[in-house]
C-alpha cells in the first residue's frame, strides 16, 4: 500500500490527492437509516449532506467517530461546524 492511498480489492491503489472535497464526498458512501435505525439504502456523503427543500437537515445515515492520540497520548479534537 502507498503512503498516500488505499489499496483497492483489485490490487489498484487509490489516492485522494489532488480532489476536491466535493469529488471527495461523491465518493464516500454512507448507510441510510430510519428513526429506529434499521438500514433503508445508501447513497454519497454528498446527497446526505445536501440542505434542500423537501430535505432541508440532509439524509438520516450512520456516522462514527475517530480518535487519534499521539505518542504522548494527547487527543487530538476537531471543531464540529456551529450549525452542526
Amino acid at each position: 500500500m502507498a503512503s498516500n492511498g488505499t489499496t483497492h480489492e483489485t490490487g489498484q491503489i487509490w489516492s485522494g490527492a489532488g480532489k476536491t472535497q466535493d469529488e471527495l464526498m461523491l465518493k464516500d458512501e454512507c448507510i441510510l437509516v430510519n428513526y429506529m435505525d434499521e438500514v433503508i439504502g445508501h447513497n454519497n456523503k454528498y446527497n446526505c449532506h445536501k440542505f434542500v427543500p423537501g430535505q432541508p437537515r440532509g439524509l438520516l445515515h450512520r456516522a462514527f467517530s475517530v480518535l487519534l492520540f499521539d505518542h504522548e497520548n494527547r487527543l487530538l479534537l476537531q471543531q464540529r461546524a456551529k450549525t452542526k
